[in-house]
């Protein structure tokens, strides 16, 4: 994979309820040629790392492009954010909350900032 230039940091932990619509509207984006995904799993006790998955399954076009971390414990949402911009390889990096749903827009928004 060539290097991003963007990457985007979704914390993940008691998601499970959320993930499938955030990663679903993040990798229907149009700019997902230059974007990395990286998905910090705080070590969540619910099943939202499973459904993550199957998700990743559906876009196998992008799954070079989409990394999931692990932590082995719990350390909080600040721990997993930095554990994300740590191993981020783009130019531009930005976190998300998997609560959150972005539009097609959401690059477009993000790129003029």
């Amino acid at each position: 994979m060539a290097i991003p230039d963007i990457s985007v940091i979704v914390p993940v932990y008691g998601v499970e309820k959320y993930i499938t619509g955030c990663a679903e509207s993040l990798f229907n984006q149009t700019m997902t040629n230059s974007v990395e995904f990286i998905f910090v799993n705080d070590a969540t006790k619910d099943n939202s790392i499973g459904v993550l998955r199957d998700v990743i399954s559906q876009y196998p076009r992008l799954e070079s492009r989409i990394r999931i971390i692990s932590h082995n414990e719990n350390k909080g949402l600040p721990s997993a954010r930095n554990t994300g911009l740590a191993a981020a390889r783009g130019d531009i990096s930005f976190t998300l909350m998997a609560t959150i749903l972005r539009s097609q827009r959401c690059w477009r928004i993000y790129m003029l900032r």
